[in-house]
């Protein structure tokens, strides 16, 4: 449909304001509804899946927290068992051991190698550390808040050393931190000490969010951190309780992933969803046009035939179709304006012949005004005008708009070509006294002189005195 046809068809179909109401009304209650509770569903929709997917972030973290602990107590158990046998050289030979440097703490003094063949010297900041308690294995990181890697020691008290206060033995971070890669797609990993400072990240936080994380309530173990770097960014974090067993605070376990990759699911559901409520929305309104033309288009034409009746455009017809009011109503103002045509007709033409009667016109012209204003008003019927006179009657009969000639054939002027029924000058439009179809009787009626003649509204005719 080109745009000059859609404004026309939509200028008819709205053309008047009882339609424009009633779509405004549809639009309002209908649609308007409709669309609001779309909109809200498709919010939810959407919070329900990024709530899902950051649940689902939520337990990775979880099974993360778990697998960390898990993974921490046995190397802790891998340990104790090595220094209870006195096999320390193992923990470094073994292939399966996460150990990668074993150091002595003394009561007093610096760190040595426990073992020859290590390369450097042990952190003087083991030193400063408090010794763990005998059985128990302690957690310490190091290096955490400098320019270089951290590194994280297990700690275990010693009894077959004497001067040995306990045992400092470095986790290797590649077997520490071995798969954490894999815990969510598209995800960065990171590994906060109990300062909230990076032992491990796959890619480095913000101080803007490691901030937010340290100052996040004490007892909220689960959480979420939306912040905005090149993109927008969402971290998920868990706390891994460590207080329990390696007498050392909690480390923060996050996972960092973009907000798009969150989104993604959503864009799925608007691509699917959003096209077919906006055909839907489309559709209603469409419908609603369309019934707003059927139903209130005869409105319109019955506004139109209105207009032109009051113009005094007696022709004009109103063409309804159906079996409802608004048809019923387009019949009955039909019925009016032909009825309004024929008293309007019937007035002009008493106004027509009041006005030949002022002004002296003969009386057969008035009679062919009267004939054709009965053959109008009475459409197929058979017309006659009768005229009564001083010397007798004339009838006035045929087609309308044909004037009364004055060949008329008086009943008192009776000869055979009247008896025959055949005048001089008879026709369509005359005015005749033939002889009718009929009973000898209507022959002797239709000849009866004029004196005994009574016609309907007719003066009888009186005879003037003679001389």
């Amino acid at each position: 449909m080109s745009q000059p046809t859609a404004r026309a068809w939509l200028g008819s179909a709205l053309g008047t304001r009882v339609a424009r109401r009633m779509l405004l009304a549809f639009l309002l209650l209908g649609i308007l509804p409709a669309a609001i509770t779309l909109g809200v569903g498709q919010h939810q929709a959407r919070e329900a899946l990024r709530a899902r997917h950051y649940a689902a972030l939520g337990e990775s973290i979880e099974s993360l927290t778990q697998v960390m602990m898990e993974r921490l107590a046995a190397y802790d158990g891998m340990a104790a068992s090595r220094i209870e046998r006195q096999d320390l050289a193992g923990l470094l030979t073994d292939p399966a051991s996460p150990f990668d440097r074993v150091a002595r703490l003394p009561a007093a003094g610096a760190p040595a190698w426990a073992l020859p063949g290590q390369s450097g010297e042990p952190p003087a900041a083991l030193a400063s550390q408090d010794r763990p308690r005998p059985g128990r294995g302690r957690l310490v990181v190091l290096n955490a808040a400098g320019g270089e890697p951290a590194e994280i020691w297990l700690l275990r008290a010693d009894a077959a050393v004497a001067d040995a206060a306990a045992l400092a033995l470095r986790l290797s971070r590649s077997v520490l931190w071995a798969g954490t890669d894999l815990q969510a797609a598209n995800a960065a990993f990171c590994a906060l000490d109990a300062r909230t400072q990076p032992m491990h990240c796959e890619r480095p936080l913000p101080r803007s969010v490691l901030d937010q994380l340290a100052g996040r309530p004490a007892d909220q173990l689960l959480g979420r951190v939306d912040w905005t770097g090149e993109e927008d960014q969402s971290s998920v974090f868990g706390e891994v309780f460590l207080k329990s067993r390696f007498d050392t605070e909690s480390w923060l376990l996050v996972l960092t992933q973009p907000v798009r990759i969150a989104r993604s699911a959503e864009n799925r559901l608007n691509q699917a969803v959003l096209p077919a409520a906006l055909l839907a929305l489309m559709s209603a309104l469409l419908l609603a046009l369309v019934a707003v033309r059927r139903t209130l288009g005869p409105l319109q034409s019955l506004t139109q035939a209105t207009e032109r009746l009051a113009e005094r455009d007696f022709a004009h017809r109103v063409a309804l179709s159906g079996d409802n009011e608004f048809t019923r109503l387009g019949h009955s103002f039909n019925r009016m304006a032909e009825g309004l045509a024929q008293q309007f007709d019937t007035l002009g033409a008493l106004a027509r012949i009041d006005q030949l009667i002022l002004e002296g016109r003969p009386v057969r012209e008035i009679a062919g005004i009267a004939r054709d204003l009965m053959v109008r008003g009475m459409p197929g019927a058979a017309v006659m005008v009768a005229v009564a006179e001083e010397d007798g009657w004339w009838l006035c009969r045929g087609a309308a708009r044909r004037p009364c000639r004055d060949r008329a054939c008086h009943a008192r002027r009776a000869g055979p070509d009247h008896r025959a029924g055949r005048p001089a000058g008879g026709g369509p439009g005359v005015c005749t006294a033939r002889r009718p179809a009929g009973s000898a009787r209507q022959h002797r009626l239709a000849h009866r002189p004029a004196q005994p003649t009574e016609f309907p509204g007719a003066a009888r005719p009186t005879a003037e005195p003679g001389p």
